[in-house]
């Protein structure tokens, strides 16, 4: 008797449980999707070029006119706009830029990214090391970095052009000593929108149905999983 009065009870308290748990899942999965939607039609690709055709790392030694200069040209494969760039150079490291235009002899200049060095032995501005690069917003107001885009056409030539200093007396990286340089980088990050909304780095990018199929089916497949993981859990308790 004493069990078969306790066991209403308890079942009642779990029901009243699961009743409040649905509420909650159903929120969380409408904020997920609604959170997808947002990405799928203000997607934004983050594109990696460089200066070296592709070489991950390569040295750069002493010459008379005391600096390497290194540049690469690229295709762009879709329409859109850049809206945000920063380069990326190891020690030894003056400046990189990014060239856009039409073709290779009209180009425009639209970032140089100068490297900043360490000067004391705090963190994050360890002297001798490259601390940080400056960043592009692409915009004539740094408050709204993402106002004033750079438009692009598929079949535009986009440069980056990378400048290291060899100069034995160059004293920016001290302790380290001046002169040849191992491990440098000429990279360029490039946050790019395709137009469209459909930003990808895919060259041929995606159409909107597309995102919708994959969003739709995204949905689907979570309600799907809630639902077995209610009847999984509703026959546990059984």
């Amino acid at each position: 008797k004493v069990k078969m009065a306790r066991l209403p009870a308890a079942k009642t308290a779990h029901s009243a449980r699961r009743k409040l748990a649905p509420t909650r899942r159903k929120r969380n999965i409408f904020c997920s999707t609604l959170c997808l939607g947002q990405w799928m039609w203000h997607q934004l690709s983050q594109l990696r070029s460089d200066a070296s055709d592709c070489q991950v790392e390569f040295n750069v030694k002493e010459n008379p006119q005391n600096y390497v200069a290194t540049q690469f040209d690229w295709k762009i494969p879709v329409n859109g706009e850049i809206v945000l760039s920063i380069g990326h150079q190891h020690i030894g490291g003056s400046n990189i830029s990014l060239l856009v235009g039409p073709s290779k002899n009209n180009l425009t200049n639209v970032c140089t990214s100068e490297a900043k060095y360490g000067t004391s032995m705090t963190a994050g501005n360890e002297k001798g090391y490259v601390v940080g690069m400056g960043t592009c917003s692409l915009a004539k107001d740094s408050d709204h970095p993402f106002s004033v885009p750079v438009k692009v056409q598929k079949g535009d030539t986009l440069r980056v052009l990378s400048y290291y200093n060899v100069d034995p007396a160059d004293q920016r990286s001290l302790p380290i000593p001046g002169g040849n340089h191992g491990g440098v980088m000429t990279l360029f990050y490039v946050v790019a929108s395709q137009e469209g909304g459909t930003a990808g780095t895919n060259p041929g990018g995606f159409d909107k149905k597309w995102w919708i199929l994959i969003g739709a089916a995204g949905f689907v497949l979570l309600c799907g999983l809630y639902m077995c993981c209610c009847r999984a859990r509703a026959k546990k308790q059984a």
